[in-house]
């Protein structure tokens, strides 16, 4: 089923400027196997940003970035959060290309 979807929000983006990004949250379930897995697939499909949600440490980044084969993965960075990368510097090192601060505005200044 992820691989229809993936396959027509790229088809449907086509020459549009839109940039497809595919987000699997089956690593807490199903293991960072899996996820690779799904990973590899979304490129296949053609999006052209991943997104790997809850990792659980350093070395399951490095294996999703890999599966992501050069197109940039996508960071939660979330001070805070179950697996916090809590710096940008951190995220970059990791090979993260783009991140957001989900909450930092529910945040006192």
């Amino acid at each position: 089923e992820a691989r229809m979807k993936i396959r027509a929000a790229v088809q449907a983006a086509k020459d549009s400027g839109i940039l497809i990004m595919a987000r699997t949250d089956c690593r807490p379930t199903q293991g960072i196997d899996e996820a690779v897995a799904r990973i590899e697939m979304f490129v296949e499909e053609g999006a052209e940003i991943l997104f790997l949600d809850s990792p659980a440490d350093d070395a399951e980044i490095r294996r999703a970035i890999a599966a992501a084969k050069g197109r940039p993965s996508f960071a939660v960075l979330s001070p805070g959060a179950p697996r916090a990368t809590p710096s940008q510097t951190e995220a970059a090192k990791l090979g993260f290309k783009i991140g957001t601060y989900p909450t930092g505005m529910l945040s006192p200044a």
